[in-house]
């Protein structure tokens, strides 16, 4: 998965040739249990461009970017303005932002890649396809973010 630090939201394209062919759908009872995890503290952030779901790293003041809803998940309102959405306030404006999503628009922002090294090994994302069908994720292709899973 691709890991980066910077500043600031990411913005996202929205044009219908940058959509998933693979991302989670999220509807109302999945993502409010999801964002309802004991001792989370998820924070959101939001402009006109959609929600950020947030959660502090547990260092240096590091926040990392847990999912992005855009504005036209209206389905979804009622449960993100749920989280808490007080500024994050931190002296760090650095944010960390793991997953895989080609609609991120990295030129022009202030992020850069974590060197492997410095990668966990929980980051190495694996999927087989134990049907008959024997079908493969196009990493290219797919969107998956921290709020997939039980990372921060």
């Amino acid at each position: 998965m691709t890991v980066k630090l910077g500043l600031g939201n990411v913005k996202r394209k929205t044009e219908p040739s940058a959509l998933p062919c693979f991302q989670v759908k999220w509807e109302e009872a999945s993502l409010d249990w999801r964002l309802k995890r004991p001792g989370a503290n998820y924070q959101a952030t939001s402009n006109s461009d959609g929600t950020w779901i947030w959660r502090t790293t547990g260092t240096c003041g590091i926040y990392a970017e847990m999912g992005w809803f855009p504005t036209e998940a209206q389905q979804l309102k009622s449960v993100l303005y749920q989280v808490d959405t007080k500024p994050i306030i931190t002296p760090n404006p650095v944010k960390l932002w793991i997953g895989m999503d080609r609609r991120c628009e990295w030129p022009g922002y202030w992020y850069c890649d974590l060197p492997e090294s410095f990668k966990p090994s929980p980051l190495n994302f694996l999927f087989k396809d134990l049907t008959i069908f024997k079908r493969f994720l196009d990493m290219e292709t797919a969107q998956i973010s921290l709020l997939n899973f039980d990372a921060y």
